[in-house]
C-alpha cells in the first residue's frame, strides 16, 4: 500500500498530491498541517493502493467546485427520476 499526502485548497480546487512508501508519510503530515495556516486548505493523509484509487474515492480532492456542485445535481435529478419511476410501478401494481 501507499501513503498519499493531499494537500487540497478548497477556494480554488488546487491539490497537491505526495506519495510516499512509508510511514514517513504521517510525519510529513503533521509538519504540514503545522506549517499550513490557509483556513481554506486540507491536509488529508490517505492508504491506497493507487492514486487512481484515491482519484474516485475521493474526487473532492481532485475536482473543482463547480464540478462537484454539477454532480451532486445529477445525482439528485436521477434520484427524483428513480422515485417517480417507483411511483409508476406502484400504481402499475395496485388492482
Amino acid at each position: 500500500m501507499t501513503y498519499f499526502l493531499i494537500e487540497h485548497n478548497r477556494r480554488s480546487g488546487a491539490s497537491r498530491v505526495t506519495s510516499f512508501e512509508d510511514r514517513e508519510a504521517s510525519l510529513r503530515e503533521l509538519n504540514l498541517r503545522e506549517t499550513v495556516r490557509d483556513k481554506d486548505t486540507d491536509v488529508v493523509l490517505l492508504i491506497a493502493e493507487s492514486e487512481a484509487n484515491i482519484r474516485i474515492t475521493h474526487p473532492r480532492y481532485f475536482s473543482s467546485e463547480e464540478t462537484l456542485l454539477n454532480e451532486a445535481e445529477s445525482i439528485a435529478a436521477r434520484a427524483d427520476a428513480a422515485k417517480g419511476l417507483r411511483r409508476l410501478v406502484e400504481l402499475d401494481e395496485k388492482p
